[in-house]
C-alpha cells in the first residue's frame, strides 16, 4: 500500500515494502526511501519518512534500547494496513472480507491523515465507498474545509514529484558512471524510484478527483414531525441517484433550524457523519414556538443547497395540553416507595424485622436502595454465606414429593423450558406439588391475588409467616398453603423466581385444577436440582398423549402435557413488548357469570387487537387538536363552511400544494396543516386496515368511536389510541354471538389477569412495587381485623381500631395510586357509560379532510379533485367517473387498500347500478396474526373496495406469469376520452414477491404514470406484508426513485411522471408496462 501499508500484506503488495541495506545510514540530506511506512516511525529515525517495525529492525543496525522503543511506541495495525491496501487497488472482496473478519477501525486516519472512506472517494470507487459507510465510516477529522484537504493534497504530490525526480536522477547517474554505487543499493533506489511512481500515481489520481468532485444534490425529501413537548424529529433522503454518482458522492448532511424562516438568527445545526441513519432528533427546542428545518448533503467538497423541510415547520408540542393532564406514570414508583416505609415503620417491631431480612435478602427494596430503578443490588458477603448454609441444608433435606397422578384438588406445577427442552423430574413428568385437596369457592380470587404475588416471589416466606398467624379465615388458610406450596417449589428447584403465572388454571371434569408457572431459563445449569433433569419436549409429548382414547375427556394431566406448547408461547409473547410507536387499539368485552375478559390477540395478549399507525409514539397539540375538531368541539374546530364553498384547490393536501402565506405555521384552529392532514390519513388507514383484520361488519363501521379521552401511553415508546363499538355493542354477554369473542386468534383475558401481565410486560418496577404493598396490606389487614376480634379490654380495643384506621388509610392511599395507573378501567368506563355516550364518531374519521367524502358505508358521489387518478370499475358511467376522484394518492391507498366489506350477501350501488362486493383478504395481519396454514388458504388474487362502493382493485400474486400478448393488446389500448380502462401492470423490481408478478388497475385516461407507480408500489408492499414474506418494503420517501415503463419486443419507453398510459400509441398498445427502480432502468 502507498499510503498506509501492509507489512505482511498479500504477494502482489509486497512490492510495495522497503528493506534498505543494513549499511545505510541515512543522512538528513539523503535521498527520500521507501513511502510505504507510516511517518510516525521515522520521528526517531531522521532522513526517514516511512517503513514497517519490522522492516525498521531488520535493515537499521539499531541498539536494543532503540529496538524495544519502536516496538513500543509504534506497533502497527495488520488488519488496517489490508484495509488501506485493498481500497488503494480497489479490490471491494478484499476490503469486505477485512472487514467481515476483523474489528478494524474503519475511521482510523493513515500517515497522510486520510481515511479509508477519504481515498475511496477521491478515486471514485463508489462500491467501496458505500461498502465503507455500511461500517460506520466518515470523512478524516483532520481536514474541516475543502480548502485544508486540497492543500495536504497538494503538498503530498509535490513531495512524491520530488522524490520521484531525485530518486530517478540518483539511478540516471548511477547506471551511467558504473562502480559509484554498489549493486545491491543501485537495486534498493530503483526499488524506491518504483515505489514513489506508484505513490505519485495514487496521489495523482487522488487530486485529480478531489478536483472533480463536486458537492452533491440536495436530500430529495425532508420530512418534520413531532417527537416531543421539545424535540423535532428531520428525517431525509439521500439525494437521487447519490450511489451512482461517484463525484458527487455524499459523506455526510447538515441539519440546520432557526425560529426564522430565513435562517438569519439563532440558527441551530448539526453536522450528521453517519449517512446509514437518515434521521436527526432535535433536542432541548422551547414549546410552543415554530421551527424550520432545512437539510443540505455534504462531501470532501462542500454542502449542497439546502433542502426545506415538509411541513415548513413545527411546534414541540404534546396532546396533554388540549387535556391538561400529566402523565400516568409520573411519581408513581416515589408513592408507593413511601407508602411502603411508612408500611414498614408502622408494623410490630416482629414484623418489621422479617420484612426487613426479606428486604435484604432479595426482591424489591425501597428506592433508598433500589435508586428507584428496579434493579435490585449486588449480593453482599453476608447475604452470600446464607445462601450458602441454606444450599447445604437443601442437601440434607428431604425433597419434597411431586405428584405423578393428580386427584381431585388444586396443584401447583413448574413448566422451566429452554428452547426445545424443559424440566422434569426423575420419572419424566413435569414438576407437579399438592396444594390442597379441596376446591375453594373463592379459588378464582385467590389465583388472582397469586398472579400479583407472582410480581415478588423473594416475598413468599415472609408473606406466609404473617398469614400463619390468623387461622380465622378459610381464605387466608387456603393462600397460606399456596404459598406454603410455592416455598416448597423453590426449595426444590434451588430458584426464588417461579416465572409467570399462566393466565388460567387448568381443569377436569372431575373437579381437579392446576395453576401452572412457567420461565425460560437461558443457562440450564443454572437448575440443578438432584430430583429434576431436562430432556427434549417430544419425549415427554410421546409418553402421554394430550387426547385421552375412547372418546373420554382428558383428566387434568393430560390437559397439562398437551398445553406445554401454548403455555410455552404464551410465556414468551405475553412479555413482549410492542416496537417502538403509534397503535390503534380495538377494545372489546366478554362476560361470565362472575368476570368480565378482555379480547387480546393470542400472539400479543399484554395488549388490545392493534394495527400500528405510525413509529412515531407522541401526538402534538395541533394533531390532538384537530382530531378531536372532527367530532363538532366548537371551540377547537375550523369554520363552518358548505361543501359547496370548499374548493378543491383550498383542501389540497399535497406537500406543494400547501403554500401557506403570513404566518407560515398556521395554527389549527384556520385549516389542518400538512402534519395534521398526515395524522388524520394515518389514523383512517389504520382503522380500516383494523376492522378489515377483525372481519368487522361493514354496517357497524360507523357505528364505532374513537376514544378521545386520551393518548394511552403504555411506556416510554408506545402509545395507542383506541377504537370502541357502540356502547350496546361493548361487552358481549353469556348467549350472545359475537364473531370477534369467538375468532380462534384473540383470547379473553379476565381484566385484573390482563393488568398484571400488560404492566408486567410495560412498567414492571411499578407493577411489582404496587403488589407488594398490596400483598402486605391485605396481609396486615387480615391481622388487624383479627386482633380486633380478640380485644378484650379498653386498651387493646383502641389499639386495634387504630391499627384498622391506620391500614385503611394506607389501603386508601395505594387504591389511589393503583387507581392512576388502570387506563383500561377509564377505557371501559368510558365505553360503557350510556349517559355519556362519549367518543368520536368513526364517521368522522373517514371522512378526509377537506373533502365531504362520506363514510365507507354510505355510496353517494363526493366531490374530488379533478387532477388526481380514480379507481373505479370499467361499467361505470363518465359522469360517475367525473365524481368519484381520489383527493391524492394516500387517500386513495386509504380508501382501497384496507378495507374488509360485507360477506358475499353484501351489495353496494354505483350510479343507481348494484354490483357484487367481494370480502377481501386482510391487507397485513398485525397483531391479529393467524398461523402460516391460514394465510396459505388466502386467495392469491383479492380485490377491495372504496369507502363509496365504486373502485375495484385488484392484484395478482401467482407464481406464474398467466398473461398473454392478446391481453395486452385489450388492456393497454387506447379508449374514449372519459372511458376507464385496464391496466396490467408488471413489477420489475425486487419486490419480495415472485417474478411475474401483476396488479390489474381500473384506471381512466386522466390517470398519470406517476400515480400508477405509487399504487403498484404500495399495493406490492402489503401484500409482501400479508403473505408474511421477507422482501425489502418501499416507504414513500423511495416513490420517486420508480418510474413506468412501455416495453414492446427490444424496445422500451420510460415514460415520463405526468404522461398518462392510456394514451399510448401504436406499437407501444401492444406491449407490457413495467414499474422500475430507475437506478436499473437506467443501467
Amino acid at each position: 500500500s502507498c499510503l498506509a501499508p501492509s507489512s505482511n500484506g498479500p504477494a502482489d503488495e509486497s512490492s510495495f515494502q522497503t528493506t534498505p541495506t543494513s549499511g545505510h545510514s541515512p543522512r538528513p540530506g539523503a535521498l527520500p526511501n521507501s513511502p510505504s511506512v507510516p511517518s510516525r516511525l521515522a520521528k526517531g529515525v531522521p532522513g526517514l519518512r516511512q517503513s514497517s517495525v519490522e522492516l525498521l529492525l531488520d535493515g537499521f543496525s539499531l541498539s536494543k534500547s532503540e529496538r524495544k522503543k519502536l516496538e513500543k511506541l509504534n506497533k502497527f495495525n495488520i488488519d488496517l494496513q489490508a484495509l488501506f491496501a485493498a481500497v488503494e487497488h480497489h479490490h471491494i472482496e478484499r476490503a469486505r472480507s477485512i472487514l467481515e473478519s476483523s474489528d478494524v477501525d474503519v475511521n482510523s486516519v493513515n500517515t497522510d491523515g486520510f481515511t479509508a472512506l477519504d481515498v475511496a472517494v477521491l478515486t471514485g470507487e463508489a462500491s467501496l465507498a458505500r461498502l465503507l459507510q455500511s461500517r460506520g465510516a466518515s470523512e478524516s477529522p483532520r481536514f474541516p474545509t475543502s480548502e485544508a484537504r486540497a492543500t495536504q493534497l497538494q503538498a503530498l504530490l509535490r513531495e512524491a514529484h520530488r522524490c520521484v525526480d531525485d530518486l530517478a536522477g540518483c539511478v540516471a547517474t548511477a547506471s551511467a558512471n558504473q562502480g559509484s554505487l554498489s549493486n545491491a543499493l543501485l537495486k534498493e533506489k530503483e526499488r524506491q524510484l518504483s515505489l514513489w511512481k506508484r505513490r505519485l500515481e495514487l496521489i495523482s489520481e487522488m487530486k485529480a478527483g478531489f478536483d472533480e468532485l463536486r458537492p452533491p444534490d440536495p436530500p430529495s425529501r425532508v420530512t418534520l414531525e413531532v417527537v416531543g413537548t421539545q424535540s423535532l424529529r428531520v428525517r431525509f433522503c439521500e439525494p437521487p441517484l447519490s450511489a451512482l454518482q461517484a463525484r458527487a458522492f455524499v459523506t455526510k448532511y447538515r441539519v440546520e433550524w432557526c425560529e426564522r424562516e430565513d435562517f438569519a438568527l439563532g440558527v441551530g445545526s448539526r453536522d450528521l457523519n453517519d449517512v446509514q441513519c437518515l434521521e436527526y432528533v432535535i433536542r432541548d427546542l422551547e414549546k410552543g414556538t415554530p421551527y424550520f428545518v432545512r437539510v443540505a448533503a455534504g462531501n470532501a467538497k462542500g454542502f449542497s443547497a439546502y433542502q426545506t423541510s415538509w411541513p415548513l415547520c413545527a411546534r414541540p408540542s404534546s396532546w396533554r395540553e388540549v387535556e391538561d393532564c400529566s402523565p400516568r406514570w409520573t411519581g408513581r414508583i416515589d408513592r408507593l416507595d413511601s407508602l411502603f416505609l411508612q408500611v414498614m415503620e408502622s408494623r410490630p417491631q416482629h414484623g418489621a424485622s422479617d420484612l426487613q431480612r426479606s428486604n435484604t435478602a432479595g426482591g424489591l427494596v425501597t428506592a433508598s436502595v433500589l435508586g428507584g430503578s428496579g434493579e435490585l443490588c449486588e449480593t453482599t458477603p453476608m447475604q452470600q454465606r446464607r445462601q450458602m448454609r441454606k444450599s447445604i441444608r437443601q442437601l440434607f433435606a428431604a425433597a419434597p414429593k411431586f405428584q405423578r397422578t393428580l386427584k381431585r384438588g388444586v396443584y401447583l406445577a413448574c413448566l422451566f423450558y429452554n428452547e426445545d427442552r424443559i424440566l422434569v423430574t426423575t420419572e419424566e413428568t413435569l414438576p407437579i406439588l399438592e396444594v390442597d385437596d379441596c376446591y375453594p369457592a373463592s379459588f378464582q380470587t385467590d389465583f388472582h391475588w397469586l398472579m400479583k404475588v407472582a410480581c415478588t416471589w423473594d416475598d413468599v416466606k415472609t408473606l406466609r409467616l404473617d398469614m400463619e398467624k390468623s387461622h380465622s379465615s378459610s381464605n387466608v388458610h387456603f393462600r397460606s398453603k399456596l404459598l406454603q406450596t410455592v416455598e416448597q417449589m423453590q426449595s426444590a428447584l434451588g430458584v426464588q423466581d417461579l416465572g409467570q403465572v399462566y393466565y388460567k388454571p387448568l381443569r377436569d371434569y372431575e373437579g381437579t385444577a392446576v395453576v401452572c408457572v412457567a420461565k425460560y431459563v437461558s443457562e440450564p445449569k443454572t437448575v440443578s436440582a438432584l430430583s429434576v433433569r431436562w430432556i427434549p419436549l417430544a419425549k415427554i409429548q410421546r409418553r402421554m398423549p394430550s387426547v385421552s382414547d375412547g372418546g373420554e375427556l382428558p383428566s387434568a394431566a393430560e390437559l397439562l402435557v398437551s398445553s406445554i406448547q401454548e403455555i410455552m408461547t404464551y410465556n414468551q409473547t405475553s412479555s413482549r413488548p410492542l416496537p417502538r410507536g403509534l397503535y390503534l387499539g380495538y377494545l372489546k368485552l366478554k362476560s361470565s357469570m362472575d368476570l368480565i375478559s378482555i379480547m387480546v390477540p393470542y400472539r400479543n395478549p399484554n395488549v388490545l387487537p392493534h394495527c400500528r399507525i405510525r413509529d412515531n409514539p407522541h401526538v402534538s397539540r395541533e394533531e390532538w387538536q384537530w382530531l378531536k375538531s372532527l367530532g363538532g368541539d366548537i371551540s377547537q374546530s375550523p369554520p363552518a363552511q358548505s361543501s359547496d364553498e370548499l374548493r378543491p384547490e383550498d383542501a389540497s393536501s399535497a406537500p406543494d400544494a400547501g403554500d401557506m402565506t403570513g404566518d407560515r405555521c398556521r395554527p389549527p384552529q384556520q385549516q389542518p396543516d400538512e402534519s395534521q392532514l398526515r395524522f388524520h390519513r394515518a389514523v383512517s388507514a389504520a382503522a380500516r386496515n383494523l376492522f378489515a383484520q377483525l372481519e368487522v361488519p361493514l354496517e357497524l363501521y360507523d357505528a364505532h368511536r374513537l376514544y378521545d379521552a386520551e393518548v394511552v401511553e403504555l411506556a416510554e415508546g408506545v402509545s395507542f389510541l383506541l377504537v370502541l363499538p357502540a356502547v350496546e355493542s361493548v361487552c358481549s354477554v353469556p348467549g350472545q354471538r359475537d364473531e370477534l369473542t369467538s375468532r380462534a386468534d384473540c383470547l379473553a383475558l379476565p381484566v385484573q389477569v390482563f393488568e398484571v401481565v400488560h404492566l408486567s410486560t410495560y412498567q414492571a418496577p411499578l407493577i411489582a412495587r404496587y403488589a407488594r404493598v398490596s400483598a402486605m396490606l391485605e396481609t396486615d389487614t387480615v391481622l388487624a381485623q383479627h386482633a380486633n376480634r380478640e380485644a378484650f379490654s379498653a386498651p387493646e380495643v383502641a389499639a386495634a381500631r387504630s391499627r384498622l384506621t391506620q391500614l385503611q388509610d394506607f389501603q386508601t392511599q395505594l387504591e389511589q395510586t393503583w387507581r392512576g395507573m388502570r387506563w383500561i378501567m377509564d377505557a371501559l368506563s368510558f365505553a360503557r357509560d350510556r349517559s355519556l355516550n362519549g367518543g368520536l364518531p368513526m364517521s368522522a374519521v373517514w371522512t378526509t379532510p377537506g373533502s365531504t367524502a362520506p363514510s365507507p358505508t354510505s355510496s353517494s358521489p363526493t366531490r374530488r379533485r379533478q387532477t388526481q387518478p380514480s379507481i373505479v370499475p370499467p361499467t361505470m358511467a363518465p359522469s360517475s367517473v367525473q365524481a368519484r376522484r381520489a383527493s391524492r394518492v394516500d387517500d386513495l391507498i386509504d380508501a382501497k387498500l384496507f378495507l374488509s366489506v360485507g360477506g358475499p350477501n353484501a351489495s353496494g350501488t354505483a350510479g343507481g347500478a348494484p354490483m357484487e362486493i367481494r370480502r377481501c383478504a386482510s391487507a397485513s395481519r398485525l397483531a391479529l396474526e393467524r398461523p402460516q396454514e391460514d394465510m396459505d388458504d388466502i386467495d392469491e388474487t383479492s380485490s377491495t373496495e372504496g369507502r363509496d362502493g365504486a373502485g375495484n382493485v385488484s392484484f395478482d400474486l401467482n407464481d406464474e406469469d398467466d398473461y398473454d400478448e392478446e391481453s395486452a393488446e385489450d388492456t393497454v389500448t387506447s379508449t374514449a376520452a372519459l372511458a376507464p380502462s385496464v391496466l396490467r401492470v408488471y413489477a420489475a423490481y425486487e419486490s419480495g414477491l415472485p417474478p411475474g408478478t401483476s396488479i390489474k388497475l381500473h384506471v381512466t385516461p386522466e390517470t398519470t404514470a406517476r400515480e400508477v407507480v405509487e399504487l403498484v408500489v404500495r399495493q406490492l408492499n402489503t401484500a409482501v406484508v400479508a403473505k408474511g414474506r421477507t422482501g425489502p418494503l418501499y416507504g414513500d420517501e423511495r416513490l420517486p426513485d420508480f418510474c413506468l415503463v412501455a416495453v414492446v419486443g427490444s424496445r422500451e419507453r420510460c415514460l415520463s411522471a405526468d404522461f398518462q398510459p392510456l394514451r399510448l400509441q401504436n406499437p407501444w398498445t401492444k406491449g407490457r408496462l413495467f414499474v422500475r427502480l430507475r437506478n436499473s432502468e437506467e443501467t
